[in-house]
């Protein structure tokens, strides 16, 4: 199991998450990369988590440009892409795979310790703002969040590399559950793949490169 080092706050693995600390045991470690070579990512291979999900689909970039996010981070970066998801939630990885013409790397029956030992092992974390997210910025990964309806300035990651990308609108922040402003939620609607690719770029360049 994971060791916190402080309290955690933990609601469903979809949604906001506060933690301050955690260490993940080598057992873990060790039991996640079989789960990962079971699913097609060769030991020692480098990986991306995507999470695609969240709990509004007003935080829900589109499937489709995960799709193509995927391909951009395995063809420039190396990047294995494995995607997650949350309890009943395989059908919008379905979607994306759909988008992608081809199977994923998908983890979607994983433990809650064994979420986060397969975040602590990425080389990036990029999903819209859930809890998989915050458990990222916990293990001090690095991690671009994508906000729509949520409020970006509150629930940012904490101590951790991390880029935001957000449009930001009048009506930003909402109660999520709806949008009431628009005939479909343009705020996260609105953010370009380019957008995403610039703030992986400016999290990834340092690591490729071995520029500090």
């Amino acid at each position: 199991m994971p060791r916190l080092a402080r309290a955690v706050v933990c609601r469903e693995l979809n949604k906001p998450v506060v933690v301050e600390a955690i260490t993940v045991d080598a057992p873990l470690r060790g039991e996640v990369t079989v789960k990962l070579g079971a699913c097609g990512v060769q030991r020692g291979r480098q990986y991306a988590v995507l999470h695609p999900v969240a709990n509004f689909f007003t935080k829900e970039w589109p499937f489709e440009r995960y799709a193509e996010l995927a391909r951009l981070l395995e063809d420039e970066y190396g990047l294995a892409p494995v995607f997650t998801c949350g309890p009943g939630e395989g059908r919008k990885l379905d979607a994306v795979a759909r988008a992608a013409g081809k199977a994923l790397l998908r983890r979607e029956t994983l433990s809650l310790p064994e979420l986060v030992a397969l975040i602590a092992g990425a080389t990036l974390f990029v999903g819209n703002d859930s809890g998989p997210a915050h458990i990222a910025a916990a293990l001090g990964r690095p991690a671009v969040v994508l906000y729509g309806s949520s409020d970006s300035s509150l629930w940012h990651p904490w101590r951790a590399p991390h880029a935001i990308v957000q449009n930001y609108y009048p009506c930003n922040p909402c109660r999520g559950d709806r949008c009431d402003a628009f005939a479909q939620p343009e705020c996260i609607l609105s953010i370009s793949l380019e957008q995403v690719r610039a703030a992986v770029e400016r999290l990834l360049t340092p690591v490729t490169t071995g520029v500090s």
